[in-house]
């Protein structure tokens, strides 16, 4: 996630220059880390650097990874003038790829960011030895049927990410491909995020059966993005790339207004990716109308520049009404605003807080069932209210959102 960028002609100068990038892709030119090339999810770095070896490649893409990142990390590179092109109009489905390692390793190739409208696709492959090595990596397998300029590399990959990571450097080196269409360069996003001008359908990053869009606002005038949730895993949903990383030390609040027909209650989650990452739930208040919501990001790292977006996480959805989510304004501010209309959203009256053992609940009637999340968004507790209170001796110490009917507060475990 990202903030403003103050420095905004050095950026725009930055990008730029990154589009110069072509295919094939080498790095002895026009690869500037942080915007073209880019460390994710606890990777501890991306650099240009020189050929380990006599091979003559010149610079070439350095890839740290750390046992102390997610299983998932991954090196992720830009393609800023033209996209790769696995249509099948072009007969060829391949990306060949220069791989050096210390010996054998197992990765996965992730293809992002389609030209029209396609689903992410991966592929695992493996380096047999160490040195250098050509791999062409088919994706004939996947079904893949577009083009694609935002390529992923997970470096401590196994199956199903069952193994941990591990600390290394490998090297990667003339990406080549059939070149696509010509694309252009990713908008500079950062708050408050409005879809008028900036950012529209083609910043967003697809996953897993979500698809967000920016249309007009069928609810009034103006632009707003929607996300349609259909099939696909529970965690379906979309991320936007913001231009600098975002900043928790004093903002620590995102807010955005949404509008759905899913029930109230429904559950929708902000997450921060890129390094230390952090997932937040908030439940809708109201269903049919808009409402404006907020994620209290307290404690979060300052390393992150995805913004992703969690609509209706935990159940899978169909493209109906119900998994449609309209949401603009999205704004980045110390406080919680004023909701649309004025209207207070309805919280919980919990104490104490924080609690060690026995929470005690105001307002809820006896057998009112409650439902405890931890930071991660994952459930934890379900429960009825019995005498007026809750027991949470069993929970670890951290930080919870405690939900009933819509209603939400947070509370700290200690």
């Amino acid at each position: 996630m990202k903030k403003l960028f103050t420095l905004f002609t050095i950026s725009m100068l930055a990008i730029g220059m990154a589009q110069a990038q072509s295919i094939p892709i080498t790095f002895d030119s026009d690869i500037i880390v942080g915007e073209n090339w880019k460390a994710d999810s606890g990777l501890e770095s991306v650099t240009v650097a020189d050929d380990p070896t006599s091979s003559g490649k010149g610079k070439v893409g350095a890839i740290t990874s750390s046992s102390a990142g997610q299983k998932w990390q991954n090196a992720q590179l830009q393609l800023n003038t033209n996209y790769i092109d696995l249509t099948t109009s072009t007969g060829s489905k391949t990306i060949t790829v220069d791989v050096y390692s210390d010996g054998a390793q197992d990765f996965l190739f992730k293809l992002e960011q389609s030209l029209n409208g396609g689903p992410n696709v991966e592929i695992p492959f493996s380096k047999q030895g160490a040195g250098w090595e050509t791999i062409a990596v088919d994706f004939t397998s996947t079904g893949v049927d577009d083009q694609y300029k935002l390529l992923v590399f997970f470096p401590c990959y196994s199956t199903d990410f069952a193994n941990d990571p591990f600390d290394g450097v490998t090297y990667i080196d003339n990406v080549t491909g059939v070149v696509g269409a010509a694309s252009t360069p990713p908008a500079v996003i950062s708050f408050p995020i409005d879809f008028e001008t900036v950012v529209g359908s083609s910043d967003f990053n697809n996953f897993d059966g979500g698809l967000a869009t920016v249309i007009d606002n069928p609810q009034g005038s103006g632009k707003v993005a929607q996300m349609v949730r259909n099939g696909g895993q529970v965690w379906a949903g979309s991320w936007l790339g913001m231009s600098e990383n975002i900043d928790f030390t004093t903002k620590k609040i995102i807010s955005m207004d949404v509008y759905t027909e899913a029930p109230i209650g429904t559950k929708i989650a902000l997450k921060v990716e890129g390094g230390a990452l952090a997932e937040i739930p908030a439940f809708t208040t109201k269903t049919g109308e808009w409402e404006t919501m907020s994620w209290d990001f307290t404690g979060t790292a300052n390393d992150n520049f995805k913004l992703v977006f969690l609509f209706d996480l935990g159940n899978t959805g169909d493209g109906s009404a119900t998994s449609t989510f309209l949401f603009d304004n999205i704004t980045h501010t110390e406080s919680v605003p004023t909701a649309i209309g004025d209207t207070e959203i309805e919280k919980l009256d919990l104490y104490p807080n924080p609690v060690s053992d026995v929470l005690n609940i105001k307002g809820l009637d006896e057998g009112v069932s409650i439902e405890i999340y931890n930071a991660a968004g994952s459930l934890v507790k379900k429960v009825s209210v019995s005498g007026g209170t809750v027991n949470v001796s069993e929970l670890a110490k951290g930080v919870y959102f405690v939900s009933s009917n819509g209603a939400i507060a947070k509370i700290i475990k200690k």
